[in-house]
């Protein structure tokens, strides 16, 4: 075994067989490595982790080509299984790994994990991949990509877009667009709205939901919904209020998180280069979970109003507080721009995306300070710049597209 293999596994000897299942590395190395382990010399690793290399190895076979469906109950329900069977201890082996199949904590596994597995090992599953070729920063007005490949756009500072019961999309209230049905064999045929920066947009969806849409963001959705869910996939700032339909949940899909609603209204806000998702819950519950490639798929939270769930992107975890002013996360659907314990930085980055405009610091101003308020993006943005300058103490020059930040 090569060295850079080794060091990787000796990076993760320490977990046990559960965190080796729903470990991208391990799981990688699984997918990649072509390496016979039986063969291979493990005396530098404990034996607990050899026990539980073979084990994951073989588990790994034995669903790798499964295609049974899962329910999204069922994944959540294989945790309490999983939990309850994880101390079954088993004996150690190293070559002969079949027998232990008739285990308890194996069979559950193998009747109730199969997809995931099978999606985990099969890159083409049903990730809806955005539009490579019209990125925001290069637009000037909004893009409407139909999913027959025609494009229209939108002049307006704030678009309109609606999705009629028959099938056709209204722009700006001026033109209908009919769309023409398009054979998918994974999935349903998406749609795309591209809002530049210093644009925003405004959608009806088929079943009556309703999108608010900030700048520089993206949102992929069908013109009819299927008979099982509702599915849209969004990159960037959307505010949804979402249509009630018990026997249909809604689903959107944003970055590594997939939020399920029913009847609902928040503001989840996504941009591609973040290193969070912040979720916000106005009215409603909402369920937050983590889009995983691994064995266990993906665990939950449930949302009350007025909670915020903050996904951290690196580490991979969700934290939830209390939001005092919900506004301040809603504001900006009214032209309003809401900060609470926000960097300047972070302050300066939506202003940027709202006004299509650059904020460059000079040496040695503090853009990490932090400061609360609330500005009228409705002004001119000489305006705004005044009434922040006042807030933070600094002074600033425009020119051209940008604004430079010193202080005084």
């Amino acid at each position: 075994m090569t060295k850079p293999i080794l060091d990787k596994l000796r990076d993760i000897q320490d977990l046990s067989l559960e965190e080796l299942l729903d470990n991208d590395t391990f799981i990688k190395f699984l997918k990649e490595s072509t390496i016979d382990l039986e063969k291979e010399d493990l005396e530098g690793f404990n034996k607990k982790f050899v026990r539980n290399l073979f084990r994951a190895r073989e588990i790994i076979r034995m669903l790798r080509d499964s295609g049974d469906e899962l329910s999204e109950s069922e994944v959540r329900d294989i945790w309490k299984k999983i939990d309850f069977y994880q101390n079954v201890e088993y004996s150690a082996s190293r070559v002969s790994w079949r027998p232990y199949l008739g285990y308890a904590a194996i069979v559950i596994i193998l009747l109730s994990l199969g997809t995931l597995l099978f999606r985990q090992f099969n890159p083409d599953d049903d990730t809806y991949r955005f539009s490579a070729s019209l990125p925001v920063d290069s637009l000037n007005e909004t893009r409407i990509i139909l999913q027959t490949g025609e494009e229209f756009a939108s002049s307006e500072k704030v678009s309109s877009i609606k999705v009629t019961s028959t099938g056709s999309i209204e722009i700006d209230n001026t033109k209908e667009v009919n769309v023409e049905p398009v054979k998918e064999k994974k999935q349903v045929a998406m749609n795309e709205v591209v809002v530049p920066f210093g644009r925003k947009s405004q959608l009806t969806l088929s079943d009556g939901t309703k999108v608010w849409l900030n700048a520089g963001s993206r949102l992929a959705f069908p013109v009819n919904f299927t008979e099982e869910k509702r599915e849209v996939w969004l990159e960037g700032e959307a505010y949804f209020e979402v249509a009630r339909d018990p026997s249909k949940k809604f689903f959107v899909r944003v970055n590594d998180l997939s939020l399920e609603v029913l009847g609902t209204s928040f503001n989840v806000s996504g941009y591609g280069p973040d290193n969070s998702v912040e979720t916000v819950l106005v009215t409603g519950s909402l369920a937050v979970s983590v889009n995983s490639n691994s064995l266990f798929g993906a665990r939950e939270l449930i949302l009350s109003p007025r909670q915020k769930a903050t996904y951290a992107r690196n580490a991979k975890n969700i934290h939830v507080e209390e939001v005092a002013d919900i506004e301040m996360y809603t504001a900006w659907t009214s032209g309003w721009l809401g900060f609470s314990q926000k960097s300047i930085k972070d302050v300066a980055e939506r202003m940027e995306r709202y006004y299509n405009i650059r904020f460059v610091f000079s040496d040695g101003f503090n853009s990490n300070h932090l400061i609360s308020g609330k500005l009228d993006l409705k002004d001119s943005l000489e305006t705004v710049m005044e009434v922040l300058s006042d807030i933070v103490h600094f002074q600033y020059e425009i020119s051209d597209n940008q604004i430079l930040i010193s202080n005084k």
